[in-house]
């Protein structure tokens, strides 16, 4: 929601340094003339800094090869390695900061690295990665052969890793274990000590050997371990500085590496034209200076009483599905006491931070970063080596629940099921969710469905494993749960029976089945809020000229309209292989066909598409 003139022209009598280095950020991001000028220099600099990527070294020698080395380099630039890794709060212990470890993070959708009915993305990847690699000087057929090696051992690397849906069971994957424990239990093929000593270093902190650190999943290291064993460590140095090459490239050139990045995206996602390079700029920004950025929007863009109008709807929500639950049958009457006291104990975070209001506290949070209108590469490169002394320092430091995850100019929610809390960052309280000047049919179909469906979230698959206080703990009887589950896989069937045209795929019902329960959830949610709000106000609202609908009608159309959007058939093929989300499409259908309200507002025949006998319903 920032357009460029935000950060061109000048909002403020006197600049805070926030605001400064936020625009000089994006200066240097926009003078593409200098960034072509100065060509790959900048990536080979920094690829020469962390030991060189061995398809452009000739000289290239394993014998001084230390892959505990090159992988805590590749943490402290924010990139992943051959694991993910970082400090977060511990899930059983919310109110703690832990070391964190878990699978790879893989280049692309997992399925497009093992089912052949995705060759053309493997082979658009390989061609990708071999172009990158000649772009940046290597010889075209070492080029060839060592990313193909290189892309061997990541289908290799997908091999081992589990699907996302494989992975919703915490209390099964998630396990502590001590820095020393981690050799023993999870794999000695990681030299542990040294690396976390090699990355704490940075920040002048000492580990010792009862550190605990959390493993999503230890299967995944052993099997690492066996696939190290067999890999030659030329391909495996090649793949690990992969991961930062791939982060690096779009931010060199585009006379080197336009043509190549375009043709990638084409084969991927179906878009053969550039974005426009503002908007590229301020998307950079929002991932780096969220705060200052959101700051400079609420300042000149947000409209302060939308927060109190969010409040007000907040309230209606939490009321009506507290209601909701006190109605659930298939809940005992305990685990019905403790989901209402959990709903009753959801916090909310509306438009923005209040810190962020404070010059001096924003100009602390940027500090450390230094950016230069010439040096573009180099400001990206700052960024990441903050952000992970930033996240390291974390471990000494208590979990801070009030911190937000997204910026005020993102047009997006969140549930946190870490602190039990909503999130509505300002920009999404606008339209086409919500006006101050829309009736309330339109408010509570738009931006009520969304809070609906961010505290449903607390109650989905996922969430159910968390306890009010954010932590992970088997609240439910298995009695509970077993019914919950059986309910929860009639919308697993109803969405794996939806076909996406022109890609002959189906939606994922595992994959897509928190937020399928968070749709469903929402929607009925806001109507029933709505329905209370048009009894205490006495009298149904007038009718909107020219519609020839009513207000029912016409919040069901406003919600609708929340997931509005046309896409090309590679991205819906990218999106649901990976996208824990259904299409916009299924996300409507499947959502409005499990409404008896809907039914009744648009009078659809029982047994129509859009009322079957059967509904599904959590």
């Amino acid at each position: 929601m920032c357009s460029d003139s935000l950060l061109e022209t000048g909002v403020y009598e006197k600049e805070p340094k926030f605001v400064i280095k936020t625009k000089t950020f994006y200066k240097s991001c926009m003078n593409t003339s200098l960034i072509d000028q100065r060509g790959v220099s900048p990536l080979l600099r920094l690829l020469h800094e962390l030991g060189n990527w061995p398809v452009l070294d000739v000289s290239w020698n394993e014998s001084t090869y230390d892959v505990t080395a090159l992988v805590a380099k590749v943490i402290l630039l924010s990139n992943d390695a051959l694991w993910t890794s970082g400090i977060g709060a511990d899930l059983r212990d919310t109110n703690v900061n832990v070391m964190q470890v878990g699978q790879a993070r893989l280049g692309m959708s997992r399925d497009f690295f093992l089912d052949a009915r995705f060759r053309r993305q493997l082979l658009a990847y390989r061609t990708f990665a071999s172009d990158v690699a000649s772009a940046l000087g290597a010889d075209r057929n070492v080029s060839v052969d060592d990313m193909n090696d290189m892309v061997d051992f990541e289908v290799s690397l997908a091999n081992i890793t589990v699907p996302t849906d494989g992975r919703l069971n915490y209390a099964a994957l998630y396990h502590k274990f001590t820095v020393d424990e981690l050799h023993v239990n999870v794999t000695d093929a990681i030299d542990w000590r040294r690396l976390i000593g090699l990355l704490f270093d940075k920040v002048n902190m000492t580990i010792n050997g009862s550190q605990p650190v959390a493993v999503f999943g230890s299967a995944f290291f052993k099997d690492l371990a066996k696939l190290l064993e067999i890999t030659p460590k030329r391909t495996v140095a090649n793949y690990i500085l992969w991961n930062v090459v791939k982060s690096g490239v779009s931010l060199l050139s585009d006379a080197v590496f336009a043509d190549i990045l375009q043709r990638y995206e084409r084969a991927m996602t179906g878009v053969s034209k550039e974005e426009a390079r503002w908007r590229t700029c301020v998307s950079r920004i929002h991932g780096t200076f969220a705060l200052a950025v959101g700051r400079m929007f609420v300042d000149n863009y947000f409209d302060k009483t939308a927060k109190l109008t969010a409040d007000e709807m907040i309230r209606d929500l939490r009321d009506t599905f507290t209601s909701m639950l006190a109605e659930v049958t298939w809940m005992d009457k305990d685990t019905r006491k403790l989901a209402i006291a959990k709903a009753k104990a959801i916090k909310e975070n509306i438009g923005y931070p209040e810190v962020i209001t404070d010059d001096v506290y924003l100009d602390t949070i940027y500090q450390q970063i230094r950016p230069r209108e010439n040096t573009y590469f180099e400001n990206i490169v700052n960024t990441w080596n903050v952000a992970t002394r930033r996240n390291l320092k974390k471990l000494d430091e208590p979990v801070d629940k009030t911190e937000w995850k997204m910026g005020p100019a993102q047009v997006n929610a969140y549930y946190g099921r870490l602190n039990n809390v909503i999130v509505f960052p300002a920009a999404v309280l606008q339209p086409p969710m919500y006006s101050k000047t829309y009736p309330k049919c339109l408010n509570y179909g738009g931006i009520g469905l969304i809070i609906g469906h961010e505290i449903t979230h607390g109650f989905d698959n996922t969430g159910r494993q968390f306890d009010m206080d954010g932590n992970l703990k088997p609240w439910w009887p298995k009695k509970v749960v077993d019914e919950f589950t059986r309910r929860a896989q009639c919308i697993v069937d109803q969405y794996s029976n939806y076909t996406v045209p022109k890609i002959n795929l189906n939606i994922d019902g595992k994959l897509t089945l928190d937020e399928n329960i968070a749709d469903a959830g929402g929607l009925k949610e806001g109507f029933l809020a709505y329905r209370k709000w048009v009894k205490r106000r006495g009298k149904e609202e007038d009718i909107l000229p020219g519609l020839g609908l009513d207000s029912n009608q016409l919040f069901f159309l406003s919600a609708a309209q929340v997931w509005c959007g046309t896409s090309r058939p590679e991205f819906d093929m990218l999106y649901v292989k990976s996208d824990p989300h259904s299409l916009r499409k299924f996300r409507v259908i499947g959502s409005v066909s499990n409404s008896e309200e809907f039914a009744q507002a648009f009078k659809c025949p029982v047994g129509s598409k859009m009322n079957p006998a059967k509904k599904c319903a959590v």
